[in-house]
């Protein structure tokens, strides 16, 4: 099966629906606003592509759903054409590929600054609960929005040496995140796993 297909279409909206948090066929007809025989089809092509997992429910109450469908692991699927490559792959995302994913949304003259700080900061970066950064971040104004996972915040800013020269960021704290003009580079597992609450 080309793995290419199941990224389209319902199926797309599924995995979208999914990835915030475990639904039920049920649920997923009804946001998606189409038949639960549609969803069911999508979710078994899904599960063969071995993008989604179910998980039954054992001990469900009257009304809750029976049968609840989330992704099976975090994943970049690639295509890529060009002179020197061509590639459709899928490639599995750990906590640094999907850091670096997030750094590539961000304007091209900082991702070397972002990237180097989490490899020079890393302990920092994973000790956070979420980890953000301004969709207008310049080199000289490189700056990070913290949600602490606890109430130890101490750190004020990071420095960082790219390409011979030393990067002062500056660290801000925030326990709830609003605003749309920032990009979630970092999610912890324990955020990640209730929906990502610090959203």
């Amino acid at each position: 099966m080309d793995v290419g297909l199941l990224f389209s279409g319902t199926k797309w909206n599924i995995i979208e629906q999914i990835a915030q948090a475990p639904k039920s066929p049920f649920e997923l007809a009804q946001s998606l606003g189409t038949s639960i025989a549609n969803i069911s089809i999508q979710l078994r092509l899904l599960e063969m592509g071995n993008v989604v997992t179910k998980q039954r429910i054992s001990n469900a109450k009257a009304g809750k759903p029976r049968i609840l469908y989330s992704l099976k692991q975090d994943f970049l699927f690639v295509t890529s054409a060009s002179k020197t490559s061509q590639l459709k792959s899928e490639i599995s995302l750990d906590n640094d590929k999907q850091f670096i994913l997030n750094v590539w949304r961000l304007p091209a003259e900082v991702q070397p600054i972002y990237v180097s700080l989490y490899y020079a900061h890393k302990s920092f970066f994973e000790s956070a609960a979420a980890i953000y950064a301004p969709l207008n971040a310049r080199p000289e104004s490189a700056s990070l929005v913290i949600v602490p996972a606890s109430q130890t915040a101490s750190v004020k800013s990071l420095s960082v040496d790219v390409n011979g020269k030393k990067i002062m960021c500056k660290v801000d704290y925030q326990t709830h995140i609003s605003s749309k003009n920032l990009i979630l580079l970092q999610l912890s597992q324990t955020a990640h796993a209730t929906g990502g609450a610090v959203q």
